[in-house]
């Protein structure tokens, strides 16, 4: 098979199965058209997608809310709708390989250091997991500098002074792997980082679900038998 990602817009390749993704907080049917919101293409492009699969759920959204999206998703006869939610893994991990629990920051002050898509639920996560949370924000997919490292050291260095106990400097695997610049690694070596994996879950019924029909259509394909 072929997988593209982010591809919706790309209107010179026909896709078998189409995948639609819109998050829970700000659904397209809540949203309007560039430049004033963040659609590419009006809402009824959405007709063109076999699965709507809503993101970022809150991990206990209730059957009652799930109901109403659907309600406003208004879905073709086809269109199957699923509902996801971000989990967090635990442990963090060090940059040396070795891990701590998740549990290390209920003792601890955080800067979280982040440049990805709609934060909000990640500071969220953190906020009810430490002490006290300040948060260093950049854009989605922000190329990490020197100077924005030293500007951030420099600024975890007094947080950390201003607090009693443990503090850590956390960010995101997505972060991480655009800190991995060596000149960047040695101006962070001196600081307590820690990483955090982020990752896409389903609720169990939809994972099942969704894990079949996508099965089903590969294996649709005489070749694949």
């Amino acid at each position: 098979m072929i997988l593209l990602d982010d591809a919706f817009q790309h209107r010179y390749v026909k896709p078998g199965y189409a995948i639609l993704l819109t998050e829970f907080s700000q659904p397209y049917y809540s949203d309007s058209l560039l430049p004033s919101g963040n659609l590419r293409e009006p809402a009824a492009g959405a007709k063109r997608a076999d699965a709507i699969v809503v993101t970022k759920c809150p991990p206990h959204v209730t059957v009652e809310e799930r109901q109403k999206i659907r309600e406003e998703l208004k879905p073709l006869q086809h269109q199957q709708i699923y509902f996801s939610y971000i989990h967090y893994r635990d442990p963090l991990q060090r940059p040396d390989g070795s891990h701590s629990p998740l549990e290390i920051l209920k003792k601890s002050k955080v800067m979280l250091l982040c440049g990805i898509a709609n934060p909000q639920g990640l500071m969220d996560f953190v906020s009810s997991k430490a002490i006290a949370v300040e948060t260093c924000v950049f854009p989605d997919h922000h190329p990490y500098s020197v100077g924005d490292i030293i500007k951030l050291k420099n600024r975890f260095i007094s947080f950390a002074s201003s607090h009693t106990g443990p503090s850590f400097l956390l960010t995101t695997r997505k972060d991480y792997m655009r800190l991995l610049n060596p000149e960047l690694q040695h101006l962070l070596k001196e600081l307590p980082l820690l990483i955090l994996d982020i990752e896409p879950a389903f609720f169990q019924s939809d994972q099942t679900s969704l894990h079949d029909t996508v099965r089903n259509y590969i294996m649709g394909f005489r070749k694949n038998h």
